[in-house]
């Protein structure tokens, strides 16, 4: 598959119609490019021309890299648990996939996946709170490293570990199609056969965005503030948050007067109950970067 396509899957993924509790697509993806997280902007990838669903830093993908997309019409829809743990539930089969195609695989609660130590596969959701509706995504480095060394490795969130690819780590190429094929089985074995995700939604290309005006490091990497090209303020950066949540919030702080109506804000929609937010250590970065942008 293409970029364009797989950004078609991930937004299909996160907003289509399900006619059953879940849906999944595994890929291989057959060019190379970058694409963009949901809540980030043109300047923080220069060279990426789509968007993809689900939150999180930009991904540089090479060929051969393998794409997973599981629509999922509530977070619990296939397995019990809570919001926060849509990442931790939901990359265990991907975890088993990885591991009987021959690369030893772990999970330590980021967004990435461990083989060697060292990040080999992005994982991320994408999540509307008033629907329920969730997405898991993950981009698996067959060839290359998901992450560019000297630009988007030295992320807060790879705790100092250099991205690698499943290639590099195996000393020898890497077959992407058994890759994929032991992911597949592996959703399978852990949910019961499930329907094929098919492209519903048009890719989403990235437009032209003025830079943001105010960043902060958090354990996820940047959360960033700044006007649109309209200038209505959004909020965004490497995080992953229920969109509408933060669709919320921007509306709100359209109307604060104050840093204190500005955290009032934050706490209201960011901590309200149906919230999915991951790598966020304090809320209290989002409302500094919101009145830095402001001012």
């Amino acid at each position: 598959m293409r970029i364009a396509e797989i950004s078609s899957l991930s937004w299909s993924a996160a907003e289509s119609k399900l006619e059953s509790p879940a849906t999944l697509a595994v890929s291989i993806i057959e060019e190379s490019g970058a694409i963009l997280g949901a809540f980030q902007r043109s300047g923080d990838a220069p060279t990426a021309s789509f968007t993809r669903a689900s939150g999180g830093s930009a991904l540089s993908v090479s060929s051969g890299a393998v794409h997973v997309a599981l629509a999922l019409l509530t977070h619990d829809a296939l397995v019990s648990c809570t919001r926060d743990q849509i990442l931790n539930r939901y990359v265990r089969p991907l975890l088993r996939g990885l591991t009987k195609s021959g690369s030893v695989a772990h999970y330590f609660g980021r967004d990435w996946v461990s083989v060697g130590h060292r990040p080999v596969a992005f994982v991320g959701f994408a999540h509307h709170a008033g629907s329920g509706r969730t997405s898991f995504e993950a981009f698996v480095a067959v060839s290359a490293p998901l992450w560019s060394r000297g630009g988007t490795a030295e992320r807060a969130s790879h705790s100092g570990k250099a991205p690698a690819s499943l290639s590099e780590l195996a000393g020898k190429p890497v077959d992407s199609e058994r890759v994929a094929e032991a992911i597949t089985r592996a959703y399978t074995e852990a949910f019961g056969p499930l329907p094929r995700l098919e492209s519903s939604s048009p890719a989403v290309p990235v437009t032209s965005q003025p830079s943001w005006e105010a960043t902060a490091e958090e354990a996820i990497g940047l959360v960033c503030a700044g006007a649109d090209e309209a200038g209505h303020l959004r909020v965004g950066g490497e995080l992953m948050v229920s969109r509408d949540a933060i669709s919320r919030l921007e509306i709100a702080i359209s109307a604060a007067q104050s840093d204190d109506e500005i955290r009032r804000a934050v706490d209201d929609e960011l901590a309200a109950p149906g919230v999915a937010l991951f790598g966020v250590k304090r809320l209290e970065s989002i409302a500094e970067v919101i009145a830095r942008a402001l001012r």
